[in-house]
């Protein structure tokens, strides 16, 4: 998005952020904490405290997202 830091309660879209950057975000973000998180879980604030909270309560994620992260797989 070009900027260097992000506050906790600064908006992604506020900041430039779009809805394709927004899905890339919650998978890279999903797959590095291994949950299954979904643009749903963050209701209106698009935060890094609002994906946090997501990610606290967020299932864990099967193979098949941690791949879609662009995370090592199982061995095939």
């Amino acid at each position: 998005l070009g900027h260097d830091r992000f506050g906790r309660d600064d908006d992604f879209f506020d900041a430039g952020g779009d809805s394709l950057a927004g899905m890339e975000v919650l998978l890279r973000v999903g797959g590095l904490l291994g949950r299954r998180m979904a643009a749903t879980d963050l209701g209106e604030a698009w935060t890094v405290a609002s994906m946090a909270r997501a990610a606290e309560g967020a299932p864990d994620a099967g193979a098949f997202e941690v791949l879609g992260a662009g995370l090592p797989g199982p061995p095939v």
